[in-house]
């Protein structure tokens, strides 16, 4: 059929712990039963094939469709190219600045130490600071745009 070249290579497609035991042969593109061998690692067991049903095709299509429309609109109906910059600007800067990493640091420190230090404090701080800063410089440009801000 169609899908059995795709079917074909996946099974084929053998993950390997320690050299010797089948992680994943059996790939699947829904869902996995994750089970615990001896050695304490995690193993996805599959049983379905790897062609998505016809249900999941019609909602990636629909998506994908809606994703593309919804773009085409707002980029027929945005007047330039600077407000899409002055938008994006405001609010992904302290995202990719200070919200990201700080985030990072929060997380990987609670999975070490679960004790309030001082720099998860200031992490925390800086979280919520940014945050904060993020919406009134977005709230700033919108009003900006919309003329109510000179």
């Amino acid at each position: 059929g169609e899908g059995d070249g795709v079917k074909t290579s996946l099974k084929k497609f053998e993950l390997r712990a320690n050299g010797d035991e089948e992680i994943g042969s059996n790939l699947t593109y829904g869902t996995s039963n994750i089970k615990q061998n001896d050695k304490g690692l995690a193993i996805a067991s599959n049983t379905k094939n790897a062609v998505p049903s016809c249900k999941e095709n019609r909602i990636h299509v629909a998506a994908t469709f809606g994703i593309i429309i919804l773009c085409y609109i707002v980029a027929v109906l945005t007047p330039g190219v600077a407000i899409v910059w002055d938008i994006a600007g405001s609010s992904m800067a302290f995202l990719i600045q200070f919200i990201i990493p700080a985030a990072c640091y929060i997380k990987l420190k609670l999975r070490t130490s679960r004790s309030a230090s001082k720099h998860l404090v200031l992490a925390w701080a800086l979280s919520a600071f940014a945050v904060v800063m993020a919406g009134l410089c977005t709230t700033q440009t919108a009003l900006r745009l919309s003329g109510k801000l000179a």
